[in-house]
């Protein structure tokens, strides 16, 4: 049987313990997540739509920010900061300013502030959902490949590390990953 298609599949993938509990909480987390945005308010107009709509969006965002927070090696840390640098000034400066006024009219019911709009909060909570799904299930696997990718190579992948913290890898696991490894951090086989 050719098992070729697997293999590449999971190359590049991690399977520890942590990894393993991450992806299957996201799942059982986006199974759940679904069959709230189904059923909740789903007899108002777009409403079950909104509620997916949000969730998506909310994963996106999370994805993006795990991403940009927990960059592979050197070149992606100097590509990412930039971005990193010029989203942050723009959600905590020009977005943040204008949505000041925009906030207020959509988290509260009446003019005078006094009872709190639970669609918009409704809505809220599906995004944040979503991000938090997204982001936990990206730093989780991207911290645990970092961790196998540092052993492999340190100069590349642990460069903010201190020399003497290096640990010495298996060279079986390297090559299964693909990740080049300098002679000073193979096992010697005795």
């Amino acid at each position: 049987m050719n098992t070729e298609w697997l293999d590449s599949l999971t190359t590049a993938a991690i399977f520890t313990p942590s990894v393993i509990m991450s992806d299957i909480f996201f799942g059982i987390g986006l199974v759940v997540t679904s069959i709230l945005c189904w059923n909740y308010n789903s007899d108002k107009n777009n409403s079950r739509q909104s509620n997916f709509l949000l969730t998506f969006l909310g994963l996106l965002v999370g994805w993006i920010i795990a991403t940009l927070a927990i960059p592979f090696n050197p070149v992606d840390r100097q590509l990412y900061s930039g971005i990193g640098t010029a989203l942050g000034a723009f959600f905590s400066g020009y977005l943040i300013s204008k949505l000041d006024g925009v906030w207020s009219l959509v988290i509260f019911k009446s003019p005078d502030k006094t009872s709190l709009n639970i669609e918009s909060l409704q809505f809220l909570a599906f995004f944040v959902t979503g991000m938090a799904l997204s982001s936990s299930v990206i730093v989780v696997n991207r911290t645990e490949w970092l961790s196998i990718a540092f052993q492999c190579n340190p100069t590349l992948y642990g460069a903010d590390l201190k020399k003497d913290s290096f640990i010495l890898a298996d060279k079986a696991l390297c090559d299964k990953l693909r990740l080049p490894m300098p002679k000073e951090t193979q096992l010697s086989k005795q």
